[in-house]
């Protein structure tokens, strides 16, 4: 219970509303649109097989339609429905005489067995440990095609949904290849909710895909757009022999319902502003108020309650009311005098213009739902506005801003989205928790670069690779940082395909947790990205004009950085992790030495003694260090969440 309520209490501080008749929690199986969702996945409604297994013999066209109609919930679950459902189809073509052959009567009977059976379409699973996600996409002239899959704990792919998008007419003119890559942007954008931010492997079986979305060329604006909305996506890309790509195959190939409407074009834009029915009417409120004596008696009666109907009643007998106790009729007394009635309706003193005191919480909604749905759902501060002139609460303010924020057509429009409180992060263990990162380099076979920086220290590790692979990156972690400096706590990545299910097996077979950055905050792997600009322009200026050997001179600019002293900790990674400051070149030939007095040194027990007060002069550091960096997080988060607060209200 108390999971529970924390739960109503964050729902309540965004500003959500909850619709009493349809919320369920503590349930083990949710009735949903003609699905029931519990722990194993999802299944057919009992209402939805009932309709289906009691529906009669169709004897007329729009009995076929309403049969395909109640279909279309379960469609998903039904393998091959497009050929079981092709001779019920063609009754419903307007030029398509009625002739109810065996044809039709035996895919009405295998529909009816089919949707019998018990069918369960696998949940998505995004843990950690979750199986590969598989999406396979085709497309004919008609439709594209797509099966949704994930891995069990057993290797085998189970289904998670079947899906298939209708090409309109002029989308079918287009050339095979360009159909092909159309269906699969058409696709991933219909199941963008699903699969962003998420790794998975995209199946296809045209082979001229890979080099389509791989290496795109300039053919037209269309294409370019489709391959760009694609590439946000993070996948491996494999292509399938057509043999064995019947499923989605088929999916493509299913012909549109009569009553099945074509799907927009991906380039077409979306139409979002919908004329609100209630705008411009006259609310039963403000009738009220301008109707007639009889009326408005009746109206002034239902704007107050508690103390304030009280004080409504004294200033029109100037007696103490009736059921006040002394305490209420003392307070009355003494805000008396910042009011007034006129024509029966009480008043709160104000300039300009006095203010109607409503303290009926119907009425309140009254005039917030009139004031603000039915003149064009404003923001806070021009709704507040507009009440304050005319009416006063207690807690107007409050009330406002909660009433819009909670406005469901105001939060689907809104750019001001729910932010969850930030929090400071960071190790105080040197090495314990570390970020990686890839960065391109235009010059030379080494094309990439990838970086490994320790949170607290800021030691830093890279490598130049001519490609940019998992198993070359993890392999390259295991034997450059996890053998020289121990395994980390956790790792710190972006969602890039680099860093996918190959690498995070191999690090979560030595127990090491993968933290996965969002596109939504990328600030969370900021500690590895704030140093690339620093390592890359170091490598122009050392390599002049042979850019193309940048990779020779890495192993000097990673020294740089080592000994350089960071403004987030005062100290450089060398001195936190080796506990002293580092020798340079220029110390032995002026023989400059540091945090000894190496005169004193006579003996092994010396030595010994010197090195221990360098140890613990190292801890020491490593507080002050891990202080410092804290420090300053944990003040711009606390500034960045006020901000965000404030700018919510």
């Amino acid at each position: 219970m108390p999971l529970l309520w924390r739960g109503y209490f964050r729902i309540e501080e965004a500003g959500l509303t909850i619709s009493g008749k349809k919320f369920a929690c503590c349930v083990p199986a949710l009735d949903l649109v003609g699905h029931v969702v519990c722990k194993e996945g999802r299944r057919i409604s009992i209402k939805k097989l009932n309709k289906i297994e009691t529906w009669p013999t169709p004897t007329t066209p729009s009995d076929v339609r309403g049969l395909l109609g109640i279909c279309v919930y379960v469609r998903m679950f039904i393998k091959n429905y497009s050929a079981i459902t092709a001779p019920l189809r063609r009754l419903t073509r307007k030029d398509s005489s009625w002739d109810w052959t065996e044809d039709c009567q035996d895919a009405f009977e295998d529909l009816k067995r089919i949707v019998g059976t018990d069918i369960t379409l696998k949940k998505l699973d995004y843990g950690p440990n979750a199986g590969l996600i598989k999406l396979s996409v085709d497309s004919s002239v008609i439709a594209a095609g797509a099966v949704l899959t994930q891995q069990d704990s057993d290797g085998l792919d189970r289904p998670v949904l079947y899906e298939s998008v209708v090409f309109s007419p002029r989308e079918s003119k287009y050339s095979q290849s360009k159909l092909e890559l159309c269906g699969v942007a058409k696709i991933l954008k219909k199941l963008q909710t699903k699969l962003w931010g998420q790794h998975f492997q995209l199946r296809v079986d045209a082979q001229c895909l890979i080099g389509m979305i791989n290496n795109p060329s300039l053919p037209n604006a269309p294409m370019n757009r489709w391959i760009g909305f694609i590439q946000l996506f993070s996948y491996d890309l494999v292509h399938t022999p057509g043999k064995t790509f019947t499923l989605p195959d088929g999916l493509s190939r299913r012909p549109p319902d009569s009553d099945e409407e074509d799907c927009p074009s991906f380039d077409e834009d979306e139409t979002w502003i919908k004329p609100h029915p209630g705008f411009g009417t006259k609310h039963s409120f403000f009738g009220l108020l301008l109707g007639t004596s009889a009326q408005l008696g009746e109206g002034v009666s239902n704007l107050q309650q508690g103390i304030w109907k009280h004080l409504q009643e004294y200033l029109s007998t100037m007696n103490k009311p009736p059921g006040c106790s002394s305490l209420e009729f003392k307070q009355i007394l003494h805000k008396s005098a910042n009011f007034f009635l006129s024509n029966g309706v009480l008043h709160r003193i104000n300039k300009p213009f006095s203010q109607i005191v409503v303290t009926s919480p119907s009425a309140q909604n009254s005039i917030l739902n009139s004031l603000h749905e039915s003149l064009g759902h404003r923001g806070i501060v021009e709704t507040y506005r507009r009440i304050k002139l005319r009416f006063w609460w207690p807690g107007l303010k409050r009330g406002v801003t909660k009433w819009v924020q909670s406005c469901e057509a105001c939060q689907k429009r809104s750019s001001k989205l729910p932010m969850e409180p930030k929090k400071p992060t960071g190790a105080a263990t040197i090495f314990g928790r570390v970020s990686l990162d890839t960065v391109h380099i235009k010059a030379g076979k080494w094309k990439y670069l990838v970086i490994a920086r320790d949170d607290l220290s800021g030691w830093v590790e890279a490598v130049g690779l001519e490609k940019i692979q998992a198993k070359k990156i993890s392999q390259w972690f295991l034997d450059n940082w996890i053998y020289r400096y121990g395994a980390p706590w956790s790792v710190t990545v972006d969602g890039g395909s680099e860093f996918g299910q190959q690498f995070q097996k191999s690090l979560l077979e030595s127990e090491i947790k993968i933290k996965v950055t969002t596109p939504y905050y990328p600030e969370a792997n900021g500690m590895v990205e704030r140093g690339h600009q620093a390592i890359k322009d170091t490598l122009v200026k050392l390599c002049g004009k042979e850019g193309k050997k940048w990779r020779n001179y890495l192993p000097l600019v990673l020294f740089a950085d080592r000994i350089s002293t960071k403004r987030s900790t005062g100290y450089s990674p060398y001195e936190l992790v080796l506990g002293q400051p580092p020798i340079l070149p220029i110390d032995l030939e002026l023989e400059t030495f540091f945090g000894v007095d190496w005169s004193k040194v006579e003996s092994t027990q010396d030595l010994l003694l010197a090195r221990t007060q360098q140890l613990e002069n190292r801890d020491t550091i490593l507080q002050q260090a891990h202080q410092q960096l804290m420090d300053p997080r944990k003040n711009s988060v606390d500034y960045w969440n006020k901000k965000k607060h404030q700018g919510s209200h």
